[in-house]
C-alpha cells in the first residue's frame, strides 16, 4: 500500500480550486491545506474539509506538505 503524498494548493481561484478537487480525487494524493490571501474562498476548504490559511509560512509549518501548487495570478 502506497502512502499519499501530502499536498496543498495556494491560490484558491478557478485553477486552484480545480487543482484541490483533482487532488482530493485522487487514491495517491491527501490534500492537507488551502491557502489564499481573500478569506472569501474558505467555503472551499471547509468543502474538502482541510485547514484554510492566509498566509503561506503557516500552512507550510503546521501542515508540513510534500509538496505544494501555486496557483496565483503571475
Amino acid at each position: 500500500m502506497t502512502i499519499p503524498v501530502r499536498l496543498a494548493v495556494v491560490g484558491l481561484g478557478w485553477i486552484g480550486s480545480k487543482h484541490a478537487e483533482l487532488i482530493n480525487g485522487h487514491n495517491t494524493c491527501r490534500l492537507v491545506g488551502l491557502c489564499d490571501v481573500d478569506a472569501s474562498h474558505v467555503p472551499v476548504a471547509e468543502q474538502f474539509n482541510v485547514p484554510f490559511y492566509q498566509e503561506i509560512e503557516e500552512l507550510l509549518e503546521r501542515e508540513k506538505p510534500e509538496g505544494v501548487i501555486i496557483a496565483t495570478p503571475s
